[in-house]
């Protein structure tokens, strides 16, 4: 069995281990969405060159006047990359629109592993969300940065 066979045999069983909404696969694509909630899904692609999953989860927009703190604090949470796993912070087609993305090895990936992952990383990106809108309304200590360091680790 192929790596991505075997992924898309684990993700067709993550839905009722991780209670999701939703579970749609785009083989074509090699790209799984777990909906978490109305707020909150995880985008999964499998990358063959590199045989690598490569999960994103949307944050939301950022508001223009609390754009300059809102990416300081995510590039600095980017750089200690290794207290967190990997997580990157990106910008995507929208403007202001900020995505966490995070790789796992596909290779030896069990299903525990991966939901552990998918629950670790929703954690992180409902963390960002809730902090980016701390820091929009101005009311996010001076020490916010701090703050991020403290997320869940994926």
């Amino acid at each position: 069995m192929s790596s991505q066979e075997a992924i898309h045999d684990l993700i067709a069983q993550i839905g009722p281990i991780l209670d999701l909404a939703q579970v749609t696969a785009f083989p074509e694509d090699s790209c799984w969405r777990a909906v978490f909630d109305a707020a909150t899904w995880i985008d999964v692609e499998y990358e063959a060159a590199g045989d690598r999953l490569v999960l994103t989860g949307t944050v939301g927009p950022v508001e223009e006047s609390a754009r300059q703190r809102s990416y300081e604090a995510l590039l600095r949470y980017t750089y200690i990359w290794t207290e967190h796993g990997g997580v990157r912070a990106a910008l995507d087609g929208t403007p202001g629109n900020v995505v966490l993305m995070v790789e796992l090895p596909a290779a030896g990936v069990d299903l525990p592993r991966l939901c552990q992952v998918l629950q670790n990383f929703r954690g992180v990106v409902e963390g960002w969300r809730e902090l980016l809108v701390t820091i929009g309304s101005g009311s996010a200590p001076a020490r916010f940065d701090a703050l991020a360091t403290t997320m869940l680790k994926v």
